[in-house]
């Protein structure tokens, strides 16, 4: 049992309610770690936002290539 308790559907408020829903018409699963999360509405919009960032950047399908990112910022 964890020690913070999850926000669950039933409980949940309107803008939390829309951010499950947009989860699950993902066909991502509703994890239980957003579920506390969401006690925070914004801390949970920006924690999934951090997620789809890392996970375009990982994928290649990021906007901006990492090595022009990186570019010049490593010195021999």
């Amino acid at each position: 049992m964890s020690r913070i308790p999850m926000v669950q559907e039933e409980q949940a408020p309107p803008e939390v309610t829309e951010v499950y829903s947009k989860i699950e018409e993902s066909g991502a699963k509703l994890l239980n770690l957003y579920r506390v999360l969401a006690h925070e509405p914004n801390i949970l919009r920006n924690f999934l936002r951090l997620g789809g960032t890392v996970a375009c950047a990982v994928s290649g399908r990021h906007r901006y290539p990492l090595d022009k990112l990186n570019a010049g910022t490593h010195r021999a």
